[in-house]
């Protein structure tokens, strides 16, 4: 399937300058087990492991196996799995089978996959029939008489109205069967997976990802964190999106060990580096927070890690000086870019601490970042606004939907250009500084107050393990700053105390949050980013019942 917002002169114009690769994922998947069939490949955090040679043998038998079921190339898959080993097979076994998958994250329910399944007109979905989480295969059961799934998919053993996974995995396959595959597998140019966001403005968005860019953004990350043969890739968040999926997309290229972590915990995290002797670790901030804060952080031996990936949510530059505080010879190397766009900077590993810590780097190789004002028109460098990106290493558009996408990239083809969301600015070395996102500016009396500068100062507070700020209608002043704290250790916190440590660092007095709402956890969305959209609700109901008093 060619991407929505892809003209045919973009993709010759991509092929023939380079910018993107002419052989596919799968080609790399089949070199792979050519040249080391007997490496480890991925593993996870029970032990379980498979290498090169049998990923490809597996993938193979699944791949085919489907085909013989009736899925055609550019059939839909809904893949809602945690992260285990299954999960790789299977995003290996469609592309081979030219079946595009589909990813919702794993804390989407019922309401949010018969939309995803609807929209994108899913021919089956895989779940985990013993994920201890929810009853995945009730739900995939009720959705299948709901709508027009044809198959539900399990890992392990099936019955009358379930396939198995394993099962496929298990058949044979011969030389001939395999010629198939040749002729199905996805094709750099053609849309792999559908990326489903985590819904933070509302239902969840369905977004292409083509091949090329998938492994030009890959390709990246291997150059700016220097990844070699000998690292081994921990992939703590999940593998369904953000940085989960682009520690995938580097390790299976370059290739190199990956340790899946099914379910992040602080503790099982720290335990799982040492163990494994992890190098490189990719996930969100609020996972690094929680491990920084263990009270047992100390007792692991880091020793193994030699760089940090966070992205998915914006890191704090206290937060990652902290970390090379405690772990002097490992280094953050931050990154960021969205479901839609895929990729807007990303740090180098010997870059200085200011750039690595306080921007996110340079744009992806053939990308273009333009910062815009209100009226959409380019700012001078050093000048803050909405970023804008476009280039060979962003997304295809909304699935289907050409009039979403040209909604958010303005037009289709070349000239379009991605409006993030985000504000920000470019540094006088080039570097991009995001500074927010427009959506939650604070705009109080006609004064903007930026959520993440005023959580990057209270984060240097002693008692703050974590803090999101979120607005609070307020009858006079439009909007207010309410910040929801995370303590170290459970202490007691004021607003007060804030204020007065606030005082210290010199801000001006109308940043300063005029509520506090002390909570053990934040609530998160599937990708474990902090779901500010309820904190606001719940500053919104704080703010009526002072109203009513």
């Amino acid at each position: 399937m060619k991407p929505t917002r892809f003209t045919n002169a973009m993709i010759e114009k991509y092929y023939g300058e380079g910018y993107w690769p002419k052989e596919s994922s799968v080609d790399i998947f089949n070199r792979n087990a050519g040249r080391y069939p007997n490496h480890v490949a991925i593993k996870d955090n029970k032990g379980n492991q498979i290498t090169w040679g049998q990923l490809k043998g597996y993938s193979d038998k699944v791949a085919f196996h489907l085909l013989c079921m009736g899925f055609k190339h550019d059939d839909v898959l809904v893949v809602q799995l945690p992260n285990i080993i299954e999960n790789c097979i299977i995003r290996v076994a469609l592309q081979k089978a030219g079946v595009i998958a589909a990813f919702p994250t794993i804390t989407m329910r019922d309401a949010e996959i018969e939309g995803i399944i609807n929209k994108i007109d899913a021919r089956g979905i895989i779940v985990h029939e013993e994920d201890p989480s929810y009853d995945f295969l009730a739900m995939a059961r009720d959705l299948k008489k709901k709508t027009d799934l044809t198959f539900v998919f399990v890992i392990s053993e099936g019955g009358d109205d379930t396939e198995s996974i394993k099962s496929l995995m298990e058949k044979e396959v011969n030389d001939k069967d395999l010629l198939a595959l040749k002729q199905t597998q996805i094709q750099p140019h053609e849309v792999a997976i559908v990326q489903c966001t985590s819904g933070t403005t509302g239902f969840p968005k369905v977004c292409e990802w083509p091949d090329a860019p998938i492994l030009l953004h890959g390709r990246t990350t291997i150059e700016r964190m220097n990844i070699t043969t000998d690292d081994v890739l921990g992939i703590m968040a999940p593998i369904a999106g953000g940085p989960g999926i682009a520690i995938w997309n580097a390790g299976f290229q370059v290739p190199c060990k990956m340790v899946l972590q099914e379910r992040s915990s602080a503790e099982e995290d720290l335990r799982l580096i040492e163990k494994e002797k992890i190098t490189i670790i990719g996930l969100v901030p609020a996972q690094i927070i929680r491990m920084l804060r263990h009270p047992n952080f100390e007792k692991y031996d880091l020793r193994s890690l030699r760089a940090i990936r966070p992205a998915g949510a914006p890191m704090s530059p206290t937060v990652a000086k902290e970390i090379e505080e405690k772990l002097p010879w490992c280094k953050v190397v931050v990154a960021s870019g969205t479901s839609e766009s895929m990729t807007l900077g990303h740090t180098h590993i010997d870059d200085p601490f200011e750039d690595r810590l306080f921007t996110v780097g340079k744009p992806w190789p053939h990308n273009e970042i333009k910062i815009v004002n209100e009226k959409g028109e380019a700012v001078p460098q050093g000048e803050e606004g909405e970023i804008l990106v476009r280039g060979a290493c962003t997304g295809g558009g909304y699935f289907k939907d050409e009039a979403m996408t040209i909604e958010a990239w303005i037009t289709l083809g070349e000239d379009g250009w991605y409006k993030t969301g985000d504000i920000g600015r470019i540094n006088e070395k080039g570097n991009l500084q995001i500074l927010g996102r427009k959506k939650e500016i604070i705009i109080r009396g006609g004064q903007n107050i930026y959520p993440k500068e005023v959580e990057d100062m209270l984060l240097k507070h002693p008692k703050v393990a974590d803090v999101a700020i979120v607005s609070m209608p307020d009858p006079i002043m439009g909007e207010k700053a309410c910040a929801f704290a995370i303590t170290r250790g459970n202490q007691k916190l004021t607003l007060e105390e804030l204020a007065k440590f606030l005082d210290t660092l010199k801000i001006a007095k109308f940043k300063y949050p005029e509520r506090l709402v002390v909570l053990e956890k934040f609530p998160s969305l599937g990708t474990e980013k902090v779901d500010r959209k309820a904190l606001k609700g719940w500053a919104a109901k704080l703010a009526e019942e002072d109203i009513r008093k």
